[in-house]
């Protein structure tokens, strides 16, 4: 179902030049090694789903592969299509360890034809030391995990083909509204409070599961720092500059009688509390009975 002449437009809006474009235009199970060199740095995999599918174009890929070479497939994790996984952890146990897992993000993975002097895990913590990433074992090698936007930290107007520029310092803002500035609750109890969140700053705070989420620091009566971490209440949807959305926020009371401030604050996870950029806070009384 593909349409070829919308896919040269696509490529025709980021390349003026298309002639060191090469099309072929066939399914991938007739396309061979022969066919196309072996001399690839990278391959990426978003075509057939199903087991078999996934399997040869790994074969095909890993072939063609400098080594060195990185190869990022599409929906590995995705449970609409559940061949995918099958196809690549056959591929994996037919050919053990010719291809190492590296990261995970963004619907992909991304792999490695082995070389055993670059270590780019390594090398990229070094060299992206603010993109922010969590850890996790996939076919028992550590690989990284991405989950916020990796646009947020570079500079793409002044990034190259060679090099990707850092971006600036975050402006992380946001303002407050929560339904009531004082509430009670019984020794330990878990109780709601709606609270409306403005995005002031420049960029959208993405929503989903380690991303950004409406939190909260219990301070004592006269200001003191009691407990920095609760849950996380992740936002459900994107929130764009401007917009607005009514949070609903979690908190669990104090297990000692007495009065506390709840600070509200937001958490970009594994990036940085909007309070740490400057952000003001908002302060709610909480009397525990």
């Amino acid at each position: 179902m593909g349409n070829r002449n919308a896919f040269l437009e696509n490529l025709g809006a980021f390349h003026a030049d298309l002639s060191f474009l090469r099309v072929v235009d066939r399914n991938s199970a007739a396309v061979t090694a022969q066919d196309l060199g072996t001399q690839f740095s990278f391959c990426h995999i978003d075509g057939g789903h199903s087991d078999q599918e996934t399997f040869a174009d790994l074969t095909l890929c890993h072939q063609i592969l400098l080594p060195g070479g990185l190869l990022a497939l599409d929906d590995y994790f995705n449970p609409s299509f559940p061949g995918v996984c099958e196809g690549a952890v056959r591929f994996n146990l037919a050919h053990p360890g010719a291809l190492k897992p590296l990261a995970i993000g963004f619907n992909k993975v991304l792999f490695q034809k082995p070389e055993p002097a670059v270590s780019l895990n390594g090398l990229f913590a070094k060299t992206f030391s603010q993109v922010p990433r969590d850890a996790a074992e996939l076919w028992g090698v550590r690989v990284n995990v991405f989950w916020s936007r990796l646009s947020y930290f570079f500079d793409l107007p002044r990034s190259t083909v060679e090099a990707l520029a850092p971006a600036g310092g975050m402006d992380l803002r946001a303002t407050y509204q929560p339904e009531t500035t004082a509430v009670k609750a019984a020794r330990g109890e878990r109780f709601s409070l709606p609270v409306r969140v403005t995005n002031t700053s420049k960029i959208t705070f993405l929503c989903g599961y380690q991303t950004f989420g409406l939190s909260y620091h219990l301070l004592s009566s006269d200001g003191v720092s009691l407990r920095h971490d609760h849950d996380r209440n992740f936002f459900q949807e994107p929130l764009d500059p401007g917009d607005e959305s009514l949070i609903t926020l979690s908190i669990i009371a104090p297990d000692a009688p007495g009065n506390y401030l709840l600070e509200i604050d937001i958490v970009w996870e594994g990036v940085a509390w909007f309070k740490d950029k400057g952000n003001p806070t908002c302060m709610v009384g909480l009397e525990v009975e």
